[in-house]
């Protein structure tokens, strides 16, 4: 901002960063739930919440390194729009909170006006200036594109959980996100067929694929990605990352010529689990008595009544190793890198935008503008080619009460961890200030 102004007597909080992890195990246990999970190695820690009572030494690690990477992102963007060095804005930042008058003192703002006096104050020439609203305000400052018919960007999206079937959203948005449970999902027939109508559409000269994202299902991952691989092949493909674009957002965006990810985007995450929710303790609380009848030696694999067996935990590696090994593929295929640098950056260790350049998982540091920008260099086309977006029609959706459309829809998530499937997922940060 050029300038920074506080209400007399106003303050600034507390900086700084701060995390908080959340571990059940001993919660779910003294429910009757056991979490029986399988992780291609420590790192890849998406399961810990429900597996451990405790942080491990190996998510520790990671989360001490991501840490420091946000927060030297935050003083130097602190350092360059205040025009103080980092060492001045480190000061600020522990000697908060700030009253109005320290915060002058300390530079942390420029001025402190009432919001009665903002338009003598943003004036010239004794003239007070006229006050719109950003709703209003902010059409009159974009460039508008071209809008006679011809070749444009096309734009797809990736949010939230990625799941089989077919993409929706939660029947009324939360202030807080529930991973899984009520999250907007992406399904993998809605983008595969989104992208497949880019595909036929001579117009649609380049793609750009918003990825916002911390994974989900192995098998829509790889589907998705297939699809947008075909994309490419014909067609420039950028992709550029929101605030997460791990483990399954990391999958899908291989397939892009160019990787655009905001510094401060968690991204990496390259790993796979499995793993199943066991129920039989909770079960017999609930003084629920079953019997089960099976023919076939793992008819009872994915039974929500028994832990994994031996055998069967052997299956499960074999199958997250089979699953890790093809997302190994794509990502040294994609990213021109040998599979041994790729494993030693993957086995589901996190990164940020910035850590991930470092380590050749993107290509540049930006945003949809710059993104954009270089699918329409790509594609040759003109700098204010039009950006379309790609959806599909909404499905028509039975009525329901409100509270049974949101249980449904819960329920619809939890499913995710029923029946031992394959899961690319990105450790979940339940505090994030």
């Amino acid at each position: 901002a050029d300038e920074i102004l506080l209400q007399k007597g106003g303050s600034i909080a507390p900086l700084g960063l701060r995390q908080r992890y959340l571990y059940l195990a001993d919660a779910l246990e003294r429910m009757g739930l056991k979490a029986d999970f399988v992780q291609i190695s420590s790192y890849k820690s998406a399961a810990d919440t429900l597996t451990r009572n405790r942080m491990s030494d190996e998510v520790r690690e990671m989360a001490s390194w991501l840490m420091d990477s946000v927060y030297g992102e935050f003083l130097h963007g602190v350092a360059e729009g205040r025009r103080l060095d980092e060492r001045a804005v480190k000061a600020i930042v522990d000697s908060s909170p700030h009253i109005d008058l320290r915060a002058l003192e300390v530079r942390a703002v420029d001025k402190l006006v009432s919001e009665e006096d903002l338009p003598a104050h943003l004036g010239s020439t004794g003239k007070p200036a006229r006050l719109s609203p950003w709703e209003d305000a902010h059409k009159r400052l974009l460039r508008r594109p071209i809008t006679r018919p011809g070749r444009y960007v096309a734009l797809l999206r990736i949010e939230g959980d990625i799941v089989d079937g077919r993409s929706s959203r939660p029947p009324w948005k939360l202030p807080f996100r529930i991973p899984l449970f009520l999250n907007e999902r992406s399904g993998d027939l809605t983008v595969v067929q989104e992208a497949r109508r880019v595909l036929r559409d001579k117009r649609a000269a380049a793609v750009v694929v918003y990825v916002d994202s911390g994974g989900g299902s192995a098998t829509a991952s790889e589907a998705m990605a297939a699809a947008l691989e075909k994309v490419a092949a014909v067609k420039p493909l950028v992709v550029v990352m929101g605030s997460v674009a791990g483990s399954g957002g990391y999958y899908v965006s291989t397939p892009a010529r160019w990787i655009v990810a905001q510094p401060s985007t968690i991204t990496g995450s390259i790993g796979v689990l499995n793993g199943k929710i066991v129920s039989a303790s909770l079960l017999d609380k609930l003084l629920f008595h079953w019997e089960l009848i099976s023919r076939g030696e793992h008819a009872a694999f994915e039974d929500t009544g028994k832990p994994f067996s031996e055998e069967e935990r052997k299956i499960v590696w074999e199958g997250i190793q089979r699953v890790y090994d093809v997302f190994l593929d794509r990502v040294t295929a994609n990213r021109k890198m040998s599979r041994e640098a790729v494993d030693a950056i993957g086995g589901g260790r996190v990164w940020t935008g910035r850590q991930a350049l470092e380590r050749g998982l993107v290509d540049e540091l930006g945003g949809v503008d710059r993104a954009l920008a270089k699918a329409r260099e790509l594609a040759r086309l003109h700098e204010r080619a039009p950006l379309r977006e790609v959806r599909l029609g909404k499905q028509p959706l039975a009525p329901k009460t409100e509270s049974a459309a949101v249980l449904q829809y819960a329920l619809e998530g939890l499913d995710m961890f029923h029946g031992a499937k394959a899961l690319c997922l990105c450790p979940l940060i339940w505090q994030n200030i």
